[in-house]
């Protein structure tokens, strides 16, 4: 979640309060972003309707079509669009709000689709997995999926040194965009360290 809203002490949110709480697409130029809301919420990768349940009840009913309007739309198509709508505006709350009662919920059990074994992973494992599935999808389709695809065996193992290889291998795929360079080597330093108890304070318990 921090790396899709650029979260980080001191400031906490206020790179999402100056950048991120209108529609955006990031780097339409090297990336496949569509128009942006929330905690990364990307809405050319989903169908308009979808939109609009994920949002519905979060913001006003029109505003959600509004951004349906938009699915699909990616690089500068959505740039355009995103444009036409700085008027809408999702505080921190409400995006927080929508992350943990619609997306983490589902992306999770996404990730437990195609990741089987991730309920016997460490909790820092578990959640750089979901971090990854949020970012990439769950395609294992072509070549810029290997890694993807290879995690399958890695996490059957609980291979922590593989996965960790694994992720920091994908960097390969984004040579020009070091938000997503940084955020690999976070989540590897993550899986890669040596497991210990969480804390009960620090535990969230999601039924996927």
């Amino acid at each position: 979640m921090a790396s899709e809203v650029g979260y980080g002490h001191p400031g906490n949110w206020s790179s999402y309060n100056k950048r991120y709480c209108k529609p955006c697409v990031p780097d339409p130029e090297h990336t496949d972003s569509g128009v942006t809301i929330g905690i990364g919420y990307d809405c050319g990768q989903v169908s308009s309707q979808k939109i609009i349940n994920d949002w519905n009840g979060y913001i006003p009913l029109q505003q959600a079509q509004r951004l349906a309007a938009t699915a699909g739309l990616k690089k500068f198509a959505a740039l355009n669009e995103s444009n036409k709508m700085q008027d809408i505006i999702i505080p921190i709350e409400v995006a927080l709000r929508q992350w943990y009662e619609k997306k983490l919920p589902y992306w999770a059990k996404e990730t437990a689709r195609i990741y089987p074994n991730i309920i016997n992973l460490h909790p820092y494992e578990q959640t750089c997995l979901i971090s990854l599935v949020f970012n990439r999808g769950t395609s294992f389709d072509g070549d810029r999926r290997k890694e993807m695809k290879d995690l399958v065996a890695a996490t059957n193992l609980d291979d922590d040194k593989a996965m960790g290889k694994l992720f920091r291998d994908m960097k390969r795929l984004w040579p020009d965009t070091r938000g997503l360079q940084i955020r690999r080597d976070l989540e590897a330093d993550f899986i890669e360290m040596v497991d210990s108890p969480i804390p009960p304070e620090d535990e969230l318990n999601l039924v996927v």
